[in-house]
């Protein structure tokens, strides 16, 4: 009975201090730009808000800590997330570009955020 409560607690003490902060889910509260074909009917509108995972490991992402900063920042050509550390609120902008005739989102949101934890399947009993 001991033991296993033993192996219990050492399993409960693995997992907290080794799970990472690598993932968050996001939800926007507003979610609102333009969209169309910039030269003949670019439009405002208001998007449906988004929910939509953000995975702070992954290249394509491009996320950083900024030294001496308190905000996650991920971003590449067409489009930006700013997530405040302490408050997990965040802002995201994105764009085409303005390609020439080419249909174009050009959106900005915020929103909040959700930690996820990623454990090591390894570390998963039962």
């Amino acid at each position: 009975m001991i033991l296993t409560q033993l192996v219990k607690l050492l399993i409960l003490l693995t997992i907290t201090t080794e799970a990472l902060a690598n993932d968050y889910f996001c939800k926007h509260q507003a979610l609102v730009g333009f969209t169309g074909i910039p030269e003949s009917n670019l439009q405002p509108t208001e998007f449906n808000p988004m929910q939509f995972e953000v995975d702070i490991t992954n290249p394509e992402w491009n996320c950083e800590y900024p030294e001496g900063e308190e905000f996650l920042y991920c971003g590449d050509y067409f489009s930006q997330f700013v997530m405040q550390k302490e408050t997990l609120e965040f802002t995201i902008t994105y764009h085409n570009g303005l390609i020439k005739s080419a249909q174009d989102n050009l959106y900005v949101g915020y929103g909040t955020c959700e930690v996820l934890y990623s454990v090591s399947a390894d570390m998963i009993v039962g």
